[in-house]
């Protein structure tokens, strides 16, 4: 599954390769309590992620919509000029984050190979990047994911 992450209002959509929506970011949310919320495009709750002060957090937890944590992004500092991440979920898979997280191009990788490419090459709109998602893998989370690390570089707006 490719996806494009585009802003629209105050709500971010996501986009398949085809130009479907398919999920939604609630924008609102991210202004208001400083949460990731990843949510089917009828408002339905998929995932969620605190990132209040989340530049200066090591780890921030995932959880499903029922509370429950399925997983957490951890930031492993390698030198006071970068970071390196992991994503580590509740089934014991862990995801190796490599290439450049503040530029948008990196890839998230498994014990099988790569799972996620995300860049922003693809696309030259302002504020959007794509992310490449291989089948089978849980889209949302991993788009929850790359949202918490994103905000763990950047902050919430």
């Amino acid at each position: 599954m490719s996806t494009q992450i585009a802003k629209t209002g105050s709500d971010f959509l996501v986009l398949n390769d085809a130009g479907e929506h398919v999920l939604l970011i609630d924008g609102r949310l991210l202004a208001d309590e400083d949460t990731i919320s990843v949510e089917h495009l009828t408002r339905q709750i998929r995932y969620q992620s605190v990132a209040h002060l989340a530049r200066k957090m090591d780890r921030l937890a995932i959880t499903d919509a029922g509370g429950n944590e399925v997983g957490s992004v951890v930031r492993k500092q390698i030198s006071p000029l970068r970071d390196r991440f992991v994503i580590e979920l509740v089934s014991g898979q862990v995801l190796l984050v490599d290439g450049k997280v503040a530029n948008h191009e990196f890839s998230l990788s498994g014990i099988d190979g790569p799972v996620a490419e995300v860049s922003r090459r693809w696309f030259r709109a302002r504020n959007s990047y794509g992310v490449e998602i291989k089948p089978g893998q849980p889209d949302a989370l991993l788009i929850t994911a790359i949202l918490a690390m994103d905000s763990m570089v950047f902050g919430v707006d």
